[in-house]
């Protein structure tokens, strides 16, 4: 009787997905605009520039930039968050199951979205439902997406503190010494968590109920950890350039040349990580006002018009990754209609 009830409510979910999908389009739609009225509201900005509109603001600052560096600034953030989604698509596969490339960078991009709503649930639903599309199971694409966002989040506190400590010996600023406390108290928070035994007896004790007893489970060890740590490193590498890209036209920032470069990839690891650990939505406002700290000294009033047109473009690219994906997937899913056809 239990397993008819299952089976009947299984159907009828199955039967509405698309409405299931819709709703979280939905929610994902207006989490991502509350966040960003929020974002253009913002008092610090109003401050900076009295009487004016924040959309002026913000519209006159991009068309400063000039496409080539608009272009730039989202091109590296796509492929620095790319350098994630290779590390979670390599811990599916090494976990036992193969997942398409494709259809999994479909799940990893569009689940960014997901990160503007409250808590870190539905982009890591969103992620797992897609991967599930791919090919991957539903506990090794869940375990794989946790130990990649926490992996990700170490090597970023990790090179965050070796560049705060390359600086501090070598060209110290106001707040270098700022930094290095914040990146050593950000590294030993996201470290305890993501160590193989720890993450395993955690994880695992979890997602045992949707585990087959009788298949043994393939658990992330230390090498998977080091692995991730470089590969991953890519993530921020990629997304310090982009800041560094969007700020090289202003005048004389103090931000130029690989030293420059460096300090952005610092601030954003350490500005994007704190955001995390601080749980708001997408991190939204913490790695704005930890970013706005950083780069005040360079940039004086400039750097929150800097950080806010960050957000805006990173976004952006997010929703361009997903619309050239699937732009992707629908011409591949023609092409194989024609060869059938023919």
């Amino acid at each position: 009787m239990a397993v008819n009830s299952l089976m009947a409510g299984w159907a009828w979910l199955k039967n509405r997905l698309w409405l299931i999908r819709f709703l979280v389009f939905l929610v994902v739609v207006l989490a991502v605009g509350w966040q960003f009225h929020r974002i253009l509201n913002s008092d610090a900005l109003a401050q900076g520039h009295p009487g004016v509109s924040p959309f002026i603001i913000l519209l006159d600052f991009a068309k400063g930039m000039g496409w080539i560096r608009s272009g730039l600034t989202i091109g590296f953030y796509v492929i620095g968050i790319g350098c994630s989604y290779s590390f979670w698509h390599i811990c599916v596969r090494n976990l036992g199951n193969q997942m398409s490339l494709r259809h999994g960078a479909m799940a990893f991009y569009y689940s960014q979205w997901g990160k503007y709503a409250p808590g870190k649930g539905l982009a890591l639903l969103m992620r797992v439902g897609g991967a599930v599309k791919a090919g991957a199971t539903i506990p090794i694409a869940a375990v794989a997406a946790l130990f990649e966002v926490l992996v990700t989040m170490v090597s970023g506190a990790l090179l965050g503190l070796l560049l705060g400590i390359g600086f501090l010996c070598s060209a110290p600023i106001g707040n270098s010494g700022t930094l290095l406390f914040h990146a050593a108290i950000i590294l030993g928070v996201v470290l305890f968590p993501v160590l193989p035994p720890i993450f395993n007896q955690l994880v695992y004790r979890l997602a045992k109920r949707f585990i087959n007893p009788k298949q043994q489970a393939v658990k992330p060890g230390w090498s998977d950890l080091g692995n991730g740590i470089l590969i991953t490193c890519g993530t921020w590498i990629f997304l310090g350039s982009s800041l560094w890209v969007l700020i090289s036209g202003i005048g004389d920032n103090g931000l130029t040349g690989v030293s420059g470069c460096l300090r952005c990839v610092m601030f954003v690891c350490l500005a994007s990580v704190g955001g995390f650990i601080a749980s708001t939505p997408g991190g939204l406002g913490v790695r704005e006002f930890l970013l706005q700290q950083y780069l005040e000294p360079f940039l004086g009033p400039k750097a929150v018009v800097v950080v806010l047109l960050l957000r805006l473009l990173w976004t952006a690219a997010e929703v361009i990754a997903v619309g050239i994906l699937w732009i992707v997937s629908r011409r591949n899913c023609k092409m194989k209609v024609s060869t059938a056809m023919g």
